[in-house]
């Protein structure tokens, strides 16, 4: 017996409801659920979305402080990365490159099957 083993990658619709379950069962501010939302929307192909912080801000119709609290809050729960460039910033969605396991307290954006295949 082996086993074979692929990743596909979870519908929008399945991680944007994952996000939001997740951030509500953490206790986490409707703010954090919109950040990580807006950002897997525009970063789906490949979990980096580039954004400005003042225009960011103004799409989600917050103050730029607490925009700066939300993305410091995930930073601290380690579920984004922020790398600064030139004219714009740049997240990195870390806690949605992994892989999703429904065990799994963390999010994640592909579904890992295992199969058992018989030797012949």
């Amino acid at each position: 017996m082996k086993q074979l083993s692929f990743a596909i990658p979870l519908s929008k619709v399945v991680v944007l409801a994952d996000i939001r379950r997740r951030c509500v069962m953490w206790g986490l501010p409707t703010l954090t659920h919109r950040l990580l939302e807006q950002w897997y929307e525009s970063g789906w192909d490949d979990g980096i979305a580039a954004f400005d912080r003042y225009e960011l801000a103004r799409t989600l119709e917050v103050k730029p402080r607490e925009l700066d609290e939300g993305i410091e809050l995930l930073e601290d729960l380690q579920l984004i990365r922020i790398r600064r460039g030139l004219s714009n910033e740049v997240a990195e969605l870390v806690a949605l490159s992994s892989a999703h396991h429904s065990d799994s307290p963390y999010l994640g954006w592909w579904q890992i099957y295992v199969w058992e295949v018989c030797d012949e």
